[in-house]
């Protein structure tokens, strides 16, 4: 279509579009992809079935996680703050008045429930947390070990344990490219 034009800004402009449909339906292979978009081959009807199956395997892999952070999001719902589902994440925000010393954090991640210390702070963190909702869905349960050993890993280097840890470079890299 456009590429054999000579419209190739059209064309790269409709791939861009398509790659972040994709990635917010998380169709990840090619043939996923390709069948969502109608140009793919005619025996892969099954395409977004699998693509389904895939999505409901990462939200159950990360469920033990994602109970936490509804614990967490409970608490803090009960305390005035808000909360609203967007993407398949539930996004919890502390009321204004809620914000004590001890909420040391912006926000922090259970599985699939983002907990920020308020509305601000959550959407200025949202991209990097996603991140983290993201390594929940590949680690599951064992995230729970590996965050914590990425930090003991760091300090024990004698480096910083929170800016180094691998899980926050890879949140910090994704939430630039946003």
């Amino acid at each position: 279509m456009a590429w054999s034009d000579g419209r190739n800004r059209e064309a790269v402009a409709y791939h861009e579009e398509a790659v972040a449909i994709c990635e917010r339906l998380g169709l990840t292979d090619l043939v996923a992809v390709q069948a969502y978009h109608g140009r793919g081959p005619t025996e892969a009807p099954t395409a977004p079935i699998i693509a389904s199956v895939r999505a409901v395997a990462r939200y159950a892999w990360a469920a033990p996680c994602t109970a936490v952070g509804l614990v967490l999001g409970a608490a803090v719902v009960l305390r005035g703050g808000t909360a609203r589902l967007r993407s398949g994440v539930l996004e919890v925000a502390a009321a204004e008045r809620a914000r004590a010393p001890r909420f040391p954090f912006a926000a922090i991640t259970f599985g699939h429930v983002v907990v920020a210390r308020s509305e601000r702070a959550l959407e200025e963190s949202l991209a990097h947390e996603l991140e983290h909702v993201r390594q929940y869905e590949r680690w599951g349960l064992a995230f729970f070990v590996a965050y914590p050993a990425s930090s003991l890993y760091q300090l024990l280097r004698g480096r910083h344990p929170y800016w180094r840890n691998r899980f926050e470079v890879e949140a910090r890299k994704r939430a630039h490219r946003s």
